[in-house]
């Protein structure tokens, strides 16, 4: 969920960007592999009143507990997928450095800084 955000739109032929703070959600599900992939935190471009994200970084978890790392959906559709950074138990489910975080994890204390770059609507 973005709690704020910061938006420059550059002069041409530059693209629209913005940084966001993002807020983790409240049950975490899992990313599916597929085509294309499903689950993950949810991020479609309507958010940000565009019709596609181009590109997502992000710079980690304020707490470091986690990283977050984009998954391209659709040029209108990217996830977000947590990654422990820890072993150890955040957010009522048991965590493993390295690995997705577990499904059903409480994500809601966890904040990152996502860089994005649009192609405006």
């Amino acid at each position: 969920m973005p709690i704020s955000a910061y938006a420059q739109k550059l002069a041409p032929p530059t693209l629209p960007e913005g940084l966001i703070k993002w807020q983790g959600p409240a049950s975490y599900t899992q990313v599916t592999a597929g085509n294309p992939p499903s689950g993950g935190d949810s991020f479609p471009s309507i958010l940000l009143g565009v019709d596609e994200i181009l590109a997502i970084s992000f710079m980690g978890t304020y707490t470091g507990n986690f990283e977050v790392v984009p998954v391209r959906i659709s040029a209108a559709k990217w996830a977000l997928e947590w990654r422990a950074l820890k072993t150890a138990t955040i957010g009522g489910q048991s965590q493993t450095s390295g690995t997705e975080a577990a499904a059903s994890t409480n994500l809601s204390a966890e904040y990152a800084n996502l860089h994005i770059i649009t192609r405006a609507a």
